[in-house]
């Protein structure tokens, strides 16, 4: 039998990234702080509502704490996080329009 193991999440890296303590994060969140510790270090699962809670805190969307590493330097994602909210929207939205574009080339 298989060992199950984590996704390799980024709640970390964000926070980092962002320049927050665990504490502060923990509180923006509203979650304590022993919870965060143990999502960030892999020992708890993250339900949907946390998960949620803690983009809304890190200011970006669920799934990048699931897939984008913010420090990625071959990512648009350092230079979209320090973007207004209102204009990231944007970014992320050309960037999917991008991205189907790519591939609908590919396809035909």
């Amino acid at each position: 039998m298989g060992t199950s193991r984590r996704p390799d999440w980024h709640v970390r890296k964000w926070r980092e990234y962002r320049g927050l303590s665990l504490a502060r994060l923990a509180f923006s969140a509203g979650i304590p702080e022993a919870e965060l510790e143990r999502i960030e270090s892999g020992a708890q699962p993250c339900d949907q509502p946390t998960l949620e809670a803690l983009a809304r805190a890190l200011r970006c969307q669920p799934v990048d704490l699931l897939i984008h590493d913010p420090a990625d330097p071959d990512g648009i994602w350092p230079a979209a996080g320090r973007l207004d909210p209102r204009r990231e929207f944007r970014v992320r939205a050309i960037m999917s329009l991008r991205k189907a574009a790519r591939a609908a080339r590919r396809e035909a």
